[in-house]
C-alpha cells in the first residue's frame, strides 16, 4: 500500500485511490522529515499464505527500497514516480517493526533479526537515520499488555497493536535523532 504494489483483494479501492500509494500522498505534502516503521504485516502468513520466510522478506525489501529509490532518486519505479529528494532537503528515519508475537509468522526469531539486518542496509544505502524498535521492545514477546485489540470493541491484548503509552515510548526513544541533546539550548 505504502508504494502502490496492492495485493490486498479485499481493499480494491486502494489501487483505484493510490495508484502510486500512500507514499504519493506523503510527498505532495513536501515533509522535512519521515519515518518509516513498516514490515511487520509483510511477515504475516495469513496475508502471503503459503510462502516462505525467504519470499516474504525479499518481498519487503523489494518494497521497502522501491520507496527509498522513489524518494532519493530522480527516475520512476515500476512506473510510479520518483521525488528526487536528498537527505539534506528531507531526512528520513527507518524503524524496525515492533517486536510482535500472535502466531502469525510475525516472531522474533527470524521475521525481526532478518528485518533488522536489512532495514539497516537500506539505511545506509539511502542515507537514512536508523531507530531499533525491536531492540527497546524485546520483552514484548513475553507480555502482551503492551497492545490492545484495534477490530473490537472489547479490551483484550493481542500481542500486535500498540496502546498509545506503546506509542508514545517510541517517539520517547527516538529523541536523540530527533532533538540531540547538544542542540538543545542550555541557559
Amino acid at each position: 500500500t505504502w508504494v502502490g504494489a496492492y495485493f490486498n483483494s479485499d481493499k480494491p479501492d486502494d489501487a483505484t485511490n493510490f495508484p502510486n500509494g500512500i507514499l504519493d500522498r506523503t510527498m505532495t505534502q513536501n515533509p522535512d522529515l519521515i519515518i518509516l516503521g513498516f514490515g511487520i504485516n509483510d511477515a504475516s502468513t495469513n496475508q502471503f499464505p503459503n510462502t516462505t520466510i525467504e519470499y516474504r522478506l525479499n518481498q519487503s525489501k523489494e518494497w521497502f527500497e522501491e520507496g527509498l529509490k522513489r524518494i532519493r532518486g530522480t527516475e520512476s519505479v515500476n512506473g510510479r514516480p520518483a521525488y528526487n529528494k536528498s537527505a539534506d532537503e528531507l531526512a528520513i528515519i527507518i524503524c524496525t517493526p515492533i517486536q510482535a508475537e500472535n502466531g502469525t509468522g510475525r516472531g522474533r526469531d527470524a521475521w525481526q533479526k532478518y528485518q533488522r539486518e536489512m532495514l539497516m542496509e537500506l539505511a545506509r544505502k539511502y542515507n537514512c537515520a536508523f531507530y531499533d524498535v525491536t531492540a527497546r521492545h524485546w520483552d514484548h514477546a513475553f507480555s502482551g499488555q503492551w497492545s490492545q485489540n484495534n477490530t473490537t470493541t472489547e479490551r483484550r491484548y493481542d500481542k500486535l497493536h500498540p496502546m498509545p503509552a506503546c506509542n508514545a515510548d517510541f517517539m520517547s526513544g527516538m529523541q536523540d535523532l530527533l532533538f540531540p541533546i547538544c542542540l538543545w539550548k542550555w541557559e
